[in-house]
């Protein structure tokens, strides 16, 4: 079985057009409900952009981050970041509108999570989704506003510790290090 790499933004994506609770949908601007953002701040100008939108917003962050490791064992694994956010407009002064927003969109978080696990599942029978290596121990969570003065929800992140290919191509150096094979 070829192993897939997971595409975080193409997955998110065809999340937020097929659960209910976002509905995103391109084909009107009042149901783009899916946007990528690189940080914080770049996550508040979003969502004042997109303030005559109604109902939930899933937000990925598309920066790249992760880390390496070996366990000593020359068995490098890579363990990249996953960062998103659902959220939801309530009023900034209403503590049940703030309330319910953020519990509508944990349960909308963990029914992504759910559909991840079932994919994961779908990965092991050869479907490709790319979750192969999803592992709901490493997820994250927690609530996150006022953004925007009227947005609220939850952030979440997870990984996907894969096998990384380190590769020493002796084509790479000028001084013809390497011995073209993985270490």
């Amino acid at each position: 079985m070829a192993i897939v790499s997971f595409d975080f933004d193409s997955y998110m994506e065809s999340l937020a057009e097929k659960l209910v609770d976002i509905s995103h949908d391109t084909s009107s601007k009042k149901t783009d409900r899916f946007h990528r953002c690189s940080g914080i701040t770049n996550l508040e100008e979003i969502l004042q952009n997109i303030t005559s939108i109604s109902g939930m917003q899933l937000i990925i962050q598309d920066n790249l981050a992760g880390g390496f490791s070996d366990g000593k064992s020359n068995n490098v694994q890579e363990t990249p970041y996953y960062n998103y956010f659902l959220l939801k407009k309530a009023k900034a002064g209403s503590m049940p509108e703030r309330k319910a927003a953020v519990n509508a969109c944990k349960a909308a978080m963990k029914k992504i999570l759910a559909r991840m696990r079932y994919d994961k599942l779908r990965d092991m029978n050869f479907q490709n989704t790319g979750l192969l290596y999803f592992d709901i121990n490493t997820v994250r969570y927690d609530t996150i506003g006022p953004l925007a003065d009227s947005y609220f929800g939850v952030w979440c992140s997870f990984t996907l510790t894969e096998p990384a290919l380190l590769n020493i191509n002796r084509a790479d150096w000028t001084d013809g290090a390497g011995f073209d094979s993985n270490i």
